[in-house]
């Protein structure tokens, strides 16, 4: 929760979540939980005097610490004493065994609901910016056709442009690689008035989905209607349907609670205590048999956790796919 004396605030709003998923887990199962709480300050020192603690040595469930080089001395704890442990936010690299449980999802398995989007029957578009997201380009570029056009976008550049690459026929899959949102903003705009002169000249009317960087979603000054008028698409670990009666009833225990609006991480505290804690107390050491079948009401993405081989951590494989689409509706894969 601090770090040198300075507190971290994403990691206070998911404990926040995590406790409020403990009420809800006493609601629904009539179970009480004991919770200690500790302060690991990412020192690993401290980490292995927390795990040699005879009160430690009680656990039912470990959750945490939060950064990976920190987690190799709770995962030999899990292993020698037969107790899951869940890493609630980061990937674990530095240990693998089949009591670790990662809630973050599987990086290998990021794009696999975009795929589809980058087969040969589509014609695929790139377009490039002064400032491009690095992380997403590298991610991305790899997964698309050798047949996919390239264009790099300026301020005042031609229509003719990116009206040459268009097709009429084929659905057109339009990869903005750009990362300011004010770049971001104009070539969709760019997009769009090219789609609708096309519309208007009867040349053809292209059917288009832009498919983007999830970091979109925290522009604040972007022209979000241009996300549905050109059926954006952009994959994410993290979503959460504000306009979902679940999220609201949260969030307004939330806001009663802690006097705040809960963030991702509270969801991510509160999913992670209803997946493990409830199932742990219902099930004991077989709830592993129970996990990916329980029917939560959870509050964000789907969750899977599989084994990529018998022995190895359990990882969450599933990313959600947000689906802008034109009639105005935002759907989740």
């Amino acid at each position: 929760l601090a770090t040198g004396g300075e507190p971290n605030g994403n990691y206070l709003e998911f404990y926040q979540g995590f406790l409020l998923g403990l009420d809800s887990v006493k609601l629904k199962y009539g179970r009480s939980v004991n919770v200690d709480l500790y302060n690991t300050a990412r020192d690993t020192a401290r980490i292995r005097e927390i795990v040699e603690s005879d009160a430690f040595r009680k656990a039912d469930l470990i959750v945490g610490p939060v950064y990976d080089e920190t987690f190799t001395p709770v995962a030999d704890f899990a292993a020698r004493y037969g107790i899951p442990a869940v890493s609630p936010l980061g990937a674990i690299e530095s240990a693998d065994h089949s009591l670790l449980f990662q809630a973050a999802p599987d990086a290998a398995s990021k794009y696999d609901k975009l795929r589809v989007l980058f087969s040969d029957t589509n014609n695929v578009v790139v377009i490039s910016a002064a400032q491009n997201d690095t992380e997403f380009q590298q991610e991305i570029l790899p997964l698309l056709p050798g047949t996919a056009h390239r264009l790099h976008y300026t301020k005042g550049m031609g229509g003719s442009a990116l009206e040459n690459v268009l097709s009429g026929d084929k659905e057109n899959v339009i990869v903005v690689l750009s990362s300011d949102e004010t770049t971001t903003d104009a070539i969709l705009a760019y997009i769009s008035s090219i789609q609708n002169s096309l519309i208007a000249r009867s040349v053809l009317n292209p059917s288009i989905r832009v498919v983007g960087s999830s970091r979109w979603a925290r522009f604040r000054n972007i022209e979000k209607n241009l996300f549905f008028k050109l059926n954006l698409r952009y994959v994410t670990s993290y979503h959460a349907d504000r306009g979902n009666q679940r999220v609201l009833n949260f969030d307004r225990r939330y806001i009663a609670d802690f006097g705040s609006i809960p963030s991702l991480y509270a969801y991510r505290g509160y999913d992670v205590t209803k997946l493990f804690v409830g199932t742990v107390k219902l099930h004991g050491s077989d709830f592993v048999r129970y996990l990916n079948e329980a029917e939560l009401p959870l509050l964000q993405t789907p969750y899977r956790f599989v084994q990529k081989a018998p022995g190895r951590k359990f990882e969450n494989s599933e990313w959600a796919l947000v689906c802008y689409n034109n009639n105005y509706t935002i759907e989740v894969r």
